[in-house]
């Protein structure tokens, strides 16, 4: 009976330090990170006139990390703050995110401030939508 009981302590050590290894070992596994927001980006948010520049689409979690597992479509509209409608013209407005990541371009051949927002239309889940503000032709470049 003694050695009985000393097998069955054994077996229980066992598994809970096999349970132990495989808990601490997950935790060291680095995990995706998971998007909640779309955010647009420029270089620079003085825009030269005539000549088209890059908007960069991404999709990121809380902290700022890309999320390189979405491949959602987005819309980006534009808005004018200077006039009644927008006389900067955008490339593309559907756009395929793809690992986390799209792209476009604006151009404007009058000066104006204009607000580039990005909003989420199809994909894994929902995300929250961001806005640009940019200045076309007005001030440093």
């Amino acid at each position: 009976m003694f050695k009985l009981r000393n097998k069955a302590y054994a077996a229980i050590a066992i598994i809970l330090v096999t349970t132990i290894a495989v808990i601490t070992s997950l935790s060291f596994i680095p995990r995706d990170s998971q998007a909640t927001k779309l955010v647009v980006v420029a270089s620079t948010t003085f825009i030269p006139l005539d000549k088209p520049v890059k908007l960069t689409i991404k999709a990121i979690d809380d902290a700022g990390n890309l999320d390189t597992t979405r491949n959602d479509i987005v819309e980006l509209y534009l808005t004018s703050v200077s006039y009644d409608k927008p006389m900067a013209q955008l490339a593309v407005k559907k756009i395929q995110l793809m690992d986390g990541i799209g792209s476009a371009y604006i151009q404007g051949e009058v000066p104006e401030v204009v607000d580039i927002t990005v909003q989420w239309k199809e994909g894994k889940s929902p995300l929250e939508s961001s806005k640009l503000h940019l200045f076309m032709g007005i001030g440093e470049e």
